[in-house]
Parts: C-alpha cells; sequence; structure tokens
C-alpha cells in the first residue's frame, strides 16, 4: 500500500498513517481522474463524481495538509505536487536544499516596458522549478504600489494598473507555457506588510476595477494563471461588504450573492463610530480643562 506524503517543512516529505488510496467504504465506485476534467467549467456534473470518488479521509488531506504541496489521491490519479514561494524566483526560504538563482526585484522588470523579458523571466523561473521538482510557484504577486513605505513593493510590479497587468500576463505566460502552476497573490488591496492581516483600505469600485484589479485580470484572461491566494487584508467595498461580495466582483459580477456576515460588519463599524466619538468627547473636554487652567 503506498503512503501519502506530506510536506515536512525542509523540502523531505515525512510519511503519513493515512494511506493515498481507495479503501473505504463511504467512497463511490468510478474511474473518473482528475486529467479527464482538465480544462472542464466550473460547473461541469462530472466533478461531483470526481469528488464522491474520493474518501473523507483524502478529502480531508486534499484540503488541510497543503501547505507548499498536496498529496498524491490514488482514486482519482493525482499526483503529488511540491511548491514553493518567491516572487524573484523559486525560493529557498523554507525549503533548504533548493539550487535556485535569485532575479532581480520585480519594480525593475516592470520598468523595463518589456514584455519579452518578463515572459522570459516566468519561463526561467519554470525552468528552475523543473530543476527543483517543483510543480507549483506562489507567485507571481500581483498587488499595487500605494505607498513608497509598503513592506512588498519589490514584489509588486507597480503604481500603474495597466503597465502591472501588461508585465504580470507575460511573466504569468512564460512560466505556464512550460507547465509552471501558478499562485497569483494575494488578491487585491492587501499592500502593506506590517499588520497585513488588520489594515483596512478604503477603496471604491471605479479605482478597483481600472487600477487594483488589473494584474489580475490580465494574469488571469491573458497569462493563463488559474490559482489566486486570498487576501489577508480587510477590505471596505463601498458599504465595507464580506470577502465573497469582492470575489463576485473580481469575476465580472457574473453570480447573484449575497453579504452573509452583513450584521458582523455593521455591528464592527457601530464598535468603531463609538469609539471615535468618545476620543472626540474626550480631545473636546481636554481641551477646555486647558484653557481654563490657562485662564
Amino acid at each position: 500500500m503506498d503512503e501519502q506524503y506530506f510536506f515536512s517543512g525542509d523540502h523531505k516529505r515525512s510519511s503519513d498513517e493515512v494511506a493515498s488510496v481507495n479503501q473505504y467504504e463511504d467512497a463511490a465506485k468510478g474511474d473518473l481522474t482528475l486529467e479527464d476534467l482538465k480544462g472542464a467549467e466550473y460547473d461541469d456534473e462530472r466533478w461531483d463524481q470526481l469528488i464522491s470518488q474520493m474518501t473523507f479521509e483524502e478529502l480531508l488531506a486534499l484540503t488541510g495538509n497543503t501547505i507548499y504541496s498536496s498529496p498524491a489521491v490514488k482514486s482519482i490519479d493525482k499526483q503529488a505536487t511540491t511548491d514553493s514561494d518567491g516572487p524573484l524566483g523559486i525560493s529557498s526560504m523554507f525549503m533548504t536544499d533548493l539550487v535556485t538563482v535569485a532575479f532581480p526585484c520585480v519594480p525593475i522588470l516592470t520598468a523595463t516596458f518589456n514584455k519579452e523579458l518578463a515572459h522570459e523571466m516566468g519561463s526561467c523561473v519554470s525552468d528552475q522549478a523543473a530543476t527543483n521538482s517543483i510543480t507549483a510557484w506562489y507567485a507571481p504577486a500581483m498587488d499595487t504600489h500605494r505607498s513608497e513605505y509598503a513592506g512588498r513593493n519589490f514584489e509588486y510590479y507597480s503604481e500603474d494598473g495597466t503597465l502591472a497587468a501588461y508585465t504580470a500576463a507575460a511573466e504569468v505566460s512564460g512560466a505556464r507555457e512550460k507547465g509552471l502552476l501558478v499562485y497569483i497573490k494575494h488578491f487585491f488591496l492587501n499592500e502593506q506588510e506590517t499588520y497585513r492581516a488588520f489594515v483596512h483600505t478604503y477603496s471604491n469600485e471605479q479605482a478597483i476595477r481600472e487600477i487594483y484589479l488589473k494584474p489580475f485580470e490580465y494574469a488571469v484572461k491573458d497569462g493563463d494563471a488559474k490559482i489566486e491566494v486570498r487576501s489577508d487584508a480587510d477590505i471596505y467595498y463601498l458599504q465595507r461588504a464580506a470577502h465573497n461580495q469582492l470575489y463576485f466582483l473580481a469575476n465580472g459580477n457574473s453570480y447573484n450573492s449575497e453579504i452573509y456576515n452583513w450584521t458582523a460588519w455593521r455591528t464592527v463599524i457601530y464598535i468603531e463610530l463609538g469609539v471615535l466619538i468618545l476620543a472626540c468627547a474626550a480631545a473636546i473636554v481636554l481641551r477646555n480643562r486647558k484653557m481654563k487652567a490657562e485662564e
């Protein structure tokens, strides 16, 4: 019985007790493979059949043990994958035995206004990935230069959405043509580093469409990117909508949606307003005391 392996943090895989084979009673019989659904539409009914062939344990392993890797799943003939980080190339940050070369920071690439060069960089990254048995790349990074103090500007293309979009599409295309999976990141409006999970970003739909979503759009439409890593930021879109609204916005508003957690957001807004009122009241009281003391 083949073993299922998981990334252990040093580019080696450790054995797990769960075997990567369909051996449980809760799985349906079927002969569909993951390869059979390559290029299939999201709503293709065969996805349900494919998933039904997997056991609960397999589904749990595939969704829960996938940091920098994904396990093999024999029931659907899925191969194991090993992923790497690094918008400047395949990174050895978590995998100390990788042999790679770091490229110049991404804004320098963008400053060349050279789509062919960006395409070549993506192709070279794919070659490095193949040399190191890496199947997926957590990059490129698609966010925008919104401040000169942003901690990840070296990963992001430009303050110009259109320039970033064309560069991103070319780089992603170069990587994808040689088979490398790309996880473009970090969704959008997540441009700072310190307190990246707590920052509140205000924007409107026009700015989002014209600037911040452009690189993501072109990377998917023209670069053939398949996967997006979600944002860590708490994004205020118009009425501070929930993240599901942002995904629908990014996909052209093609699906009806509801803001399920609007009550929670409304509560937070009330708290923020309350804190603001208290701060203003405190400032007024302190100012009055100071004026009386001066008299």
